[in-house]
């Protein structure tokens, strides 16, 4: 115990620091300390009920923990206001041609029949009985392997929609005016979002949007707390709806007092799932594999045009069940297994990455930066739970892509050509 709360301690200070060199929150060597510290902090509350000593986390797994985060820390450092980023009073705006922001709506509308259409499919063809439909499809994604071809892209194309809006609201077109066409366009366009996000079935989409909303609002400056309460609420409902139909952590058929009681397990599990899963792996050992883990996108590309006969491996990690169920493993996993400690240093790209964008994104918030910065935290977000870096790297190349296609459709102009 007392070695837990030494380690929450410098947890603490770290964030400590971090905080005191980003002077907010949102520095991303501040977030990513926040998350950790949360969790290390739940880790402790957690043991207090807890006092088996299966239930009581490695030294080694508490330590990679803490020296991950200053690895992070340090890379952001190296990329603290650079000189190039400070810019002059702005004299110009951006504006959308073409509206795009439209015109990505519209296809979305138009696709949806045909997406809703081949989900049907893969549950009508479904061997698993008596379940409910959203289960049936979130088994076929899941433990089939079931894609739904160049349909799966709109899943993507739904969430770059979304950061493009989110940006035309936040730097081109800020109003206060709750315009009505505005606010239903608003309302149509985020149902739209929400309805691809959750015929996806996974609850990891709705953390993605909520951390692209979030992003654009802080980096516009226009953020305030009743977006962070709004969002949150959403975000759980949403969270909670989907454990309901999924029956994960919630029934109909329990009371209300069981499946608060359950979904409360259900976010310990999510919370501290991760830090279990990978104290497991270090309790057991492992042999260290080299890569195949941490660029399997690239084993896959090369395995799928005969390059190679080493098969990727599984996106979908086994279940540990002692001291509790969870197949997540932390941000940590991938890198250590295939390099050991070595594997930590990962941590300086992304902590190098994260402050780079978040500098450029504050400075200089042309839509792709802000997009990048955005974008990249998700990953951080998630890294309590399991690494989507590299694991979700086709996503990324895909949202990157788009990203840099729309950037050609924000075009820069004077505030005096404006005038006149």
């Amino acid at each position: 115990m007392l070695e837990a709360i030494f380690f929450l301690l410098a947890s603490i200070s770290i964030l400590g620091i971090n905080f005191y060199i980003g002077k907010n929150l949102f520095y991303p060597p501040a977030i990513f300390s926040l998350i950790w510290t949360i969790v290390i902090l739940s880790y402790v509350l957690f043991i207090l009920g807890h006092t088996a000593s299966a239930y009581f986390l490695e030294t080694k797994t508490l330590f990679i923990f803490l020296f991950g985060q200053i690895l992070f820390s340090l890379a952001g450092l190296l990329a603290f206001k650079p000189k190039i980023y400070v810019t002059a009073e702005v004299s110009f705006k951006y504006e959308i041609i073409y509206s795009l922001d439209k015109w990505l709506f519209v296809f979305l509308i138009i696709m949806l029949p045909i997406y809703i259409k081949a989900i049907i499919n893969v549950v009508d063809n479904s061997k698993l009985a008596n379940v409910n439909f959203y289960l049936a499809l979130r088994h076929e994604y899941v433990n089939n392997g079931v894609n739904l071809g160049v349909l799966d892209y709109l899943n993507t194309i739904s969430v770059f929609s979304f950061s493009f809006l989110q940006y035309k609201l936040n730097f081109i077109s800020k109003s206060t005016n709750r315009n009505k066409r505005r606010v239903i366009y608003k309302l149509l366009f985020y149902t739209t979002v929400f309805t691809y996000a959750f015929l996806s079935t996974g609850r990891t989409y709705f953390v993605l949007l909520l951390s692209v909303y979030l992003s654009f609002k802080v980096i516009s400056k226009s953020i305030k707390k009743y977006h962070i309460i709004s969002a949150s609420l959403i975000f759980l409902i949403l969270f909670i709806a989907n454990a309901f139909i999924l029956g994960k952590g919630a029934s109909v058929d329990d009371s209300a007092s069981e499946n608060v009681s359950s979904i409360f397990d259900n976010f310990t599990i999510y919370f501290l799932g991760g830090a279990y899963g990978f104290d497991s792996s270090i309790k057991s050992g492992f042999v260290y594999e080299y890569g195949e883990n941490v660029f399997r996108f690239f084993i896959t590309v090369a395995h799928s045009f005969g390059i190679t006969d080493v098969k990727p491996k599984e996106l979908v990690m086994p279940y540990i069940t002692n001291p509790i169920i969870s197949n997540v493993y932390t941000l940590y996993y991938n890198y250590f297994k295939d390099f050991g400690f070595l594997g930590l240093l990962f941590n300086l790209v992304w902590g190098f990455v994260h402050t780079v964008f978040y500098y450029k994104a504050k400075f200089k918030p042309t839509f792709f930066n802000v997009y990048c910065y955005a974008l990249l935290m998700y990953p951080l977000l998630m890294s309590f739970f399991q690494d989507q870096y590299m694991s979700l790297l086709s996503t990324w190349i895909q949202l990157l892509f788009f990203g840099f296609i729309a950037s050609f459709f924000i075009v820069k102009q004077s505030i005096d050509e404006q005038r006149n």
